[in-house]
């Protein structure tokens, strides 16, 4: 998740010591700015409290800076978290998930677990935890074993993370930044954009990227045509203004972007490498003659491709070297508002959602040559999994 301008609503002041009737009932006090049902609210907060302990300094930090923040999206996350965990509290191996849930060191990876089974358990197949399989001549225990019992199937999941969060936010905090120098035009006429980082930028650098890029707005409004520059080494950007639409389209599809579009820096040849890598790593721990699943928080590639077609050509390109992997699935999760949604991309799928309060892309992508295909019928679930 991105830390970059989160909606926040903290209370000015708390006791030395905290507890968690305190935490409770200032989110009383804010529930109804949640737009939320204070049941709802008051059940997830008493699950939560007798799974995690009394301890409320011992929790894993996301969950406690959730608890301090009363947001509106704060709500919905942690109803999402106590809903997620009933729905799989009755799988073996959930009592050991709860564990690494509960550790401050395990809680992230636990996390990117039960984001996954839950959703998978949602559509109605059944999940288990840290089941052993046979993999070549060693024992492996992948994350998640998953049964479709109407069809008799069975397959591993394995969830992986790619890239550090603070990469991850310091990537989308800039981008966002641009973006929203770029169209939020107040009191003034709404030029068309479209442009990329060229690298990493520091954060002395973003005041003068839009500063540079608010008077080459104002440079368009008066000249009236196309205009293309490119700030030293860090940014490339055309202008226009809307009489000058279908120029910028053309000078748009040659970058491989659309109108008011703005991309991260473009995918480097290591982190190509390392999608590879970090897949194949992960083959290694699933069983062959089976077809599994790699899912792979990846915001980087989602932020810095900028074209989800480009992005999918890639990963259906690294994911073909590896047989005992049906789906590869690329997830990205910010905060923010969206509209859930499904496109269809030939045999893949773009998936957004907000199940949790939270902004997600999933990016589901089938193996065209994997070597045992799942039915039809378990592809359509997993793909409405994802879609949740």
């Amino acid at each position: 998740m991105s830390d970059a301008t989160p909606s926040i609503l903290a209370a000015p002041l708390f006791p030395r010591q905290i507890d968690w009737e305190h935490i409770l009932s200032v989110r009383r006090q804010h529930v109804d700015a949640a737009a939320l049902a204070c049941a709802d609210a008051e059940r997830a907060s008493v699950h939560l409290r007798s799974l995690f302990g009394e301890d409320v300094m011992a929790l894993p930090l996301p969950v406690l800076e959730r608890l301090l923040n009363f947001a509106p999206w704060t709500y919905r996350w942690l109803c999402w978290l106590s809903d997620a965990m009933r729905r799989v509290e009755a799988a073996s191996g959930y009592a050991g998930l709860c564990d690494r849930l509960r550790d401050s060191l395990k809680f992230d990876e636990a996390c990117s677990v039960l984001q996954v089974a839950e959703r998978l358990a949602a559509v109605g197949l059944r999940v288990s935890f840290d089941v052993p399989a046979q993999v070549g001549s060693a024992m492996k225990v992948p994350d998640v074993f998953v049964e479709d019992e109407t069809e008799s199937v069975t397959f591993h999941c394995e969830v992986s993370v790619m890239y550090s969060a603070k990469a991850q936010a310091d990537q989308w905090r800039i981008c966002h930044r641009i973006v929203h120098s770029l169209l939020f035009q107040i009191d003034a006429e709404r030029i068309l954009f479209c442009g990329r980082l060229l690298r990493p930028v520091a954060d002395s650098e973003i005041e003068g990227l839009i500063g540079r890029i608010r008077w080459e707005m104002m440079e368009v409004r008066k000249d009236r045509a196309l205009r293309l520059f490119d700030v030293e080494d860090s940014l490339r950007l055309a202008l226009a203004p809307t009489e000058r639409e279908s120029e910028l389209q053309s000078w748009a599809l040659e970058q491989g972007l659309g109108v008011n579009s703005f991309a991260g820096v473009p995918i480097a040849a290591d982190r190509a490498v390392r999608l590879r890598n970090k897949i194949e790593d992960k083959a290694r721990q699933l069983p062959a003659g089976s077809p599994n699943i790699v899912v792979v928080p990846a915001q980087d590639l989602f932020v810095a491709s900028g074209d989800v077609n480009h992005l999918m050509t890639h990963a259906v390109e690294v994911i073909s070297g590896f047989g005992n992997v049906a789906i590869l699935v690329l997830t990205s999760e910010d905060i923010g508002r969206v509209i859930p949604g499904v496109t269809r991309l030939g045999d893949h799928i773009l998936a957004i959602s907000d199940r949790d309060g939270l902004s997600h892309q999933h990016l589901v992508i089938k193996n065209p040559n994997s070597a045992v295909e799942l039915p039809k019928c378990v592809v359509d679930k997993v793909r409405l999994a994802f879609s949740l």
